[in-house]
């Protein structure tokens, strides 16, 4: 496994802020789990595993802009709670 950050904890690159806010798939997770090992296409749709859901904010601090991009439509109750965002 590699991390780059912890949930929630801003990394810097350049100009910007980047933080990750654990999320959830949306409900039916058709193929729960991890991707292991690389997938050769072509190949059945079972071996692209959900994995995990993320959003990403992304803070330009020159000009105080937030953007944030949420991966799923499902969510985590309350993480998003405390994120404020220009553009969604």
């Amino acid at each position: 496994s590699f991390d780059l950050t912890a949930p929630g904890q801003s990394v810097q690159a350049g100009a910007y802020d980047i933080t990750l806010i654990e999320g959830a798939h949306c409900p039916p997770d058709r193929f729960p789990g991890v991707i292991t090992e690389p997938v050769t296409p072509p190949t059945r749709a079972p071996a692209y595993r959900c994995g995990e859901a993320w959003s990403t904010l992304v803070h330009h601090r020159p000009t105080d802009r937030r953007l944030l991009v949420v991966g799923s439509a499902g969510f985590v109750p309350g993480a998003l709670d405390s994120t404020q965002a220009d553009v969604v």
